[in-house]
């Protein structure tokens, strides 16, 4: 039974340890470069800002939800997650106008497109 508990409670963790950063991360692209409105036509509207004291902000939810973004490596950030849904640090990668959120992508939803 505790082999049983142990993997449901692990459900959806990322397999990437975002609380150890690569030995040499490629630095991000200047804030400019994620900002913006991004959808998707499961999950809605998320949106990327420049936070008020530097660094990236996610909203996400239909009554948006704040998610300051952490640097991780090149374009993948992270975040923690919050509420009954938690699964602790989950990362949220940039790529081609698009934005992956890792803990939305289970059954392949998790994409979302940035809009012109």
């Amino acid at each position: 039974m505790g082999e049983a508990y142990k993997q449901q409670l692990g459900e959806g963790r990322s397999k990437t340890d975002f609380a150890k950063p690569p030995a040499d991360p490629k630095p991000a692209r200047a804030d400019s470069a994620y900002t913006g409105t991004y959808t998707n036509p499961f999950y809605g509207r998320a949106t990327v800002t420049a936070g008020p004291g530097g660094g990236l902000v996610l909203h996400l939810g239909p009554k948006p939800m704040a998610f300051p973004l952490t640097h991780y490596d090149g374009d993948t950030f992270s975040f923690e997650t919050v509420g009954e849904n938690a699964i602790g640090r989950t990362g949220v990668t940039f790529t081609d106008g698009r934005l992956r959120v890792e803990y939305l992508d289970a059954n392949g939803l998790g994409t979302f497109e940035k809009g012109s």
